[in-house]
């Protein structure tokens, strides 16, 4: 289909604003802006909804605030009217899962989504030894292949528990490959400790895509979408700690910046909403 961009846009799976001020779910929004049930995120726990949002007060935007110990949502598979077994992401065909995240903590593992597959493997998108990390992974913890930024702290010097992250990461079954897209928004005017006089502006985290060629072999997804944490042999570990805002799951290869921007301009917001899109 076609945006107002003139730009060809592939189906959104779903998309979660995480505007519920309380409350255990966070709705989902299909195609259009309506409601797609199947989809809902079913927060386990005792999740706080209705914690300031990625874009601030202003805007009345809010999100979700995980502990970092037991709290986590899914989408557990679901069965369609053909009596046929559905899981959200579809892991034997290209995908790709967007979130707006900030972390209260980065000691530790921290993961923001994660879904494994009918071979036992897991991707997992989120802060992975103490970077910015898409990884792909077997049942037993060894990592098969993995994308990371390369930036331990903020370009301000600061941890990154001070600042909101757009994560993006995807799986191309046609180029083999996984990538991650990171990016934050702000920069901050440095100076020369020596030379005061010398300053420059220096952004918080400029836009980047890096991808990583995979031996992944394209199975179906069989367990369920997980945010705030990863599937493990006795449960759930690596639970997200701090925040988690909109989020979405889009059927698409690694992207170019016209559909990015598409992306990046449509708020994932019922038709009701009235919401500005953002810059």
């Amino acid at each position: 289909m076609k945006h107002e961009f003139g730009v060809e846009q592939p189906q959104r799976g779903a998309a979660w604003w995480m505007d519920e001020p309380t409350g255990d779910v966070a709705h989902a929004i299909g195609p259009g802006g309506s409601a797609n049930p199947n989809a809902d995120l079913v927060f386990s726990g005792g999740a706080t909804f209705g914690e300031p949002g990625d874009l601030g007060a202003e805007w009345d935007d809010l999100a979700i605030r995980l502990n970092g110990s037991a709290q986590f949502a899914e989408v557990k598979p679901w069965t369609d009217a053909e009596g046929k077994t559905v899981t959200l992401v579809d892991t034997s065909q290209r995908f790709m899962f967007s979130t707006r995240v900030r972390l209260a903590s980065v000691q530790g593992d921290h993961v923001a989504a994660s879904q494994a597959a009918s071979d036992g493997t897991v991707f997992e998108l989120g802060w992975l030894n103490d970077r910015w990390t898409f990884r792909h992974r077997k049942a037993d913890g060894t990592v098969l292949t993995s994308v990371t930024r390369d930036m331990a702290q903020a370009g301000d010097g600061q941890p990154w528990s001070a600042h909101w992250v757009s994560l993006m990461g995807g799986y191309n079954p046609s180029a083999q490959e996984i990538w991650l897209r990171t990016q934050a928004e702000g920069s901050v005017e440095v100076c020369d400790p020596e030379a005061p006089w010398l300053c420059s502006n220096v952004r918080v985290m400029a836009p980047e895509i890096k991808a990583a060629t995979t031996t992944w072999t394209p199975v179906p997804g069989s367990g369920p979408l997980i945010v705030g944490a990863t599937p493990a042999a006795a449960g759930r570990s690596a639970f997200w700690n701090g925040w988690v805002d909109e989020s979405q799951l889009w059927s698409l290869a690694r992207t170019d910046e016209a559909i990015l921007n598409v992306i990046y301009s449509e708020r994932a917001k019922p038709e009701s909403a009235t919401k500005t899109p953002r810059d």
